[in-house]
């Protein structure tokens, strides 16, 4: 599968809050709005959630919602047009939640400088660490799936270089979402043979960020919904890892393509999830233009379990073993044979801390993931 041309449409088929980020870091000085405004920014609003998300019941609900809101005045006397998309998408969730449906405040653009930052405030690296911990281990802990095309080949390569690894440690407890380039180069070393990973349900008749290709097919599907199977075929030639142990570490915070990769190597029994149930954010869409100077993340499909038929918005993935998510890498060295004295060593050295893997789950523990 390809995405989109352009690093934002990486970003945002399965994104948890990065294009929101994003904006952050290019504009400042959010624009402010009169409130005569608010109705045409609500309807169009209303209107394409109707028309494109996922669930059509659902999008009816969101836009009678919005409509309502509107005709009554409710937003006419919110001036500021960051603290408006608050509260349009706060009602919007109050109503169905979804892990990525927001409206965003667009804003003015700053001036550029002549020196980028080297990551947008928010956004982590691609690749955060990745190491031989010991002679069997390998480690990489990974922050993101933006399809950027020096990143893919690098995660490959250590894969590669570490094919004579036992054990190998995906590490995604700070992983906030993007696409599937990532795992498509990933998954075909980790697997001796063809398999299924999620499902991609797609409403008809909208635009999808999806396309066929080497690892998307369609299949059957029920009537106004175009289905794909996400798989992998396995490298030619050798393939060590494949036989290799296999440990993911996920968190409260592990978002969107984060929990996609959660999600297919979970189900296929593949690795063993270790940590937190992840944040959920399960439904795939794009960013859309809505009038008066806002964007919308609008989802238009969802990913799910093919076994069950069951998606993790909301629920998120729960792990195979829970633990706090500051210690999962510490349970994976112990499972591997490492003393707990080094484990917790190599943890503190190579892990993230404690408040990079805080929980952002907005479900309450007593919701079990799938």
């Amino acid at each position: 599968m390809r995405l989109k041309h352009g690093l934002m449409a990486a970003i945002v088929i399965l994104g948890l809050g990065a294009p929101a980020a994003l904006e952050s870091f290019r504009f400042a000085a959010y624009a402010q709005a009169p409130a005569e405004s608010r109705t045409q920014t609500v309807n169009d609003l209303a209107t394409k959630l109707e028309a494109h998300y996922y669930d059509p019941a659902v999008g009816k609900k969101y836009a009678a919602m919005l409509r309502a809101n509107a005709a009554a005045g409710n937003y006419d006397s919110i001036i500021d047009n960051k603290a408006f998309a608050k509260q349009v998408t706060d009602d919007i969730q109050a109503v169905a939640f979804d892990g990525h449906l927001k409206l965003v405040a667009k804003a003015k653009a700053a001036p550029t400088g002549g020196q980028a930052a080297a990551e947008p405030d928010g956004i982590p690296k691609a690749i955060e660490a990745a190491e031989r911990l010991t002679k069997d281990i390998a480690y990489i802990r990974l922050g993101r799936f933006f399809g950027e095309p020096e990143n893919v080949a690098a995660i490959r390569k250590f894969l590669i270089d570490n094919q004579d690894a036992k054990t190998l440690i995906f590490d995604v407890r700070t992983h906030i979402g993007g696409g599937l380039d990532e795992m498509n180069a990933m998954f075909p070393l980790l697997f001796d043979k063809e398999t299924i990973l999620v499902g991609m349900d797609t409403r008809a008749g909208v635009g999808s960020p999806l396309e066929d290709g080497p690892r998307l097919r369609r299949v059957a599907a029920p009537a106004n919904v175009v289905r794909r199977e996400h798989f992998v075929v396995p490298a030619a030639g050798p393939r060590p890892l494949a036989k290799a142990k296999v440990f993911v570490l996920a968190s409260g915070r592990t978002g969107s393509a984060g929990e996609h990769f959660v999600l297919s190597l979970k189900r296929t029994h593949r690795a063993t999830v270790i940590g937190e149930t992840t944040y959920g954010a399960g439904n795939f869409g794009d960013n859309e233009q809505i009038a008066g100077g806002f964007s919308a993340f609008i989802p238009v499909g969802r990913t799910f379990d093919p076994d069950t038929n069951k998606g993790w918005d909301y629920v998120g993935i729960a792990p195979n073993v829970a633990v706090p998510a500051a210690e999962a890498l510490i349970e994976a060295l112990v499972r591997s044979g490492v003393p707990k004295a080094e484990a917790q060593a190599l943890s503190a050295k190579y892990g993230p801390s404690a408040d990079e893997v805080s929980s952002l789950r907005k479900a309450p523990a007593s919701v079990p993931g799938i």
